[in-house]
């Protein structure tokens, strides 16, 4: 009993919560009486909540008050869950797009969003303008990329209302708001422990998986398959996990040293802008959609948008002699995107 009363249970509780936490995740994606279980997954999403509430109880952080956000952004989460997929299991109905369930969705976004920036602020008293400069690269170059390959589509989508144009495109733009502020408080001053990265593959495992989703929808490659599940689920656990570190105290602390200095991330940052290049114009364009879309994306589908781009040597003196005989043979761009009559819509 002395051996046992000595063990520091409270920094070992979030061992705990995930190592049961992956065990019922793997029980929900290949074990058969519990694989694909609605009542499963929602218990896993209700418990990262729980697991906040424990965590702000055992560790009593100063920055309440961006946890307290964190419990209502998971909490809506796991509602929207509830409503979306168990909600028409057990009344026998078809959950319509859009629904209650994509408001709640949605909802998710504030509330996470200012509960980070709130750590942001606590971490840096004093301001941090390289940061803010560092954050902003990142995120508006993910964005651009985002525009491009998930936002843009959706809006473009023909068939649909405006408001379930809007409500498709709110979920890429969401996305890129909660990016915004976790860029934010991943180059700022503040203190690195576990928590912190914890809380980091948290949100990188909703993006992602986010993101995947998004775009399987658009290329018609979704059929339900549990991955997309597993990230959402790793989103739920690494969040809560986040909370039961005895670290997640030190998220709202600012580091001791404050001095800017040309760390790895900026010289990545400058190396990355010098290779990036986003073509203005090209062969690309969106294939109109039909009526159909709607009720595709009723059934968690949607109709791929046709992207077709052509990379050709911009100049003879960088290309050698094969290479330009091999351009000299290929279809010209009128060969590959005809051009449209006068009269056809876009």
């Amino acid at each position: 009993m002395s051996r046992l009363a000595g063990i520091d249970w409270r920094g070992r509780v979030w061992v705990a919560y995930l190592a049961v936490g992956v065990l019922l995740t793997g029980a929900y994606l290949w074990f058969p009486p519990l694989k694909a279980s609605g009542p499963l997954i929602n218990l896993l999403g209700f418990s990262s909540s729980v697991a906040i509430a424990v965590g702000i109880y055992l560790h009593r952080p100063r920055a309440r008050v961006a946890w307290l956000l964190f419990i209502v952004g998971l909490f809506l989460f796991f509602a929207g869950d509830l409503y979306t997929y168990s909600y028409p299991k057990l009344m026998g109905v078809e959950v319509e797009f859009p629904s209650v369930g994509d408001a709640i969705y949605l909802t998710v976004y504030p509330a996470l969003v200012a509960g980070l920036l709130v750590l942001v602020r606590r971490r840096n008293p004093q301001g941090d303008r390289a940061g803010v400069i560092d954050s902003l690269i990142i995120t508006v170059g993910i964005a651009l990329i985002s525009w491009v390959f998930l936002v843009a589509p959706n809006i473009h989508l023909s068939g649909l209302t405006l408001l379930e144009k809007a409500v498709s495109a709110a979920y890429p733009l969401g996305d890129i708001l909660l990016l915004a502020a976790a860029v934010r408080l991943a180059v700022d001053n503040g203190k690195r422990a576990p928590a912190f990265y914890l809380l980091v593959g948290s949100i990188v495992s909703l993006l992602a998986v986010d993101s995947a989703y998004t775009l399987a929808l658009l290329t018609e490659a979704y059929n339900h398959q549990l991955i997309y599940d597993a990230g959402w689920i790793a989103f739920y656990l690494l969040w809560g996990a986040a909370a039961l570190h005895p670290s997640m105290r030190t998220l709202e602390e600012p580091a001791l040293e404050s001095r800017i200095r040309l760390t790895p991330l900026r010289l990545g940052l400058l190396a990355g802008r010098g290779l990036a290049h986003v073509p203005q114009r090209g062969p690309f364009e969106l294939k109109p959609r039909t009526n159909a879309v709607r009720e595709s994306r009723q059934a968690r589908s949607s109709s791929p948008s046709g992207r077709i781009l052509k990379i050709v040597p911009r100049s003879s003196e960088f290309a050698s002699p094969s290479a330009m005989a091999l351009y000299a043979t290929a279809p010209s761009r009128t060969d590959v995107f005809p051009s449209k009559p006068a009269s056809a819509t876009r």
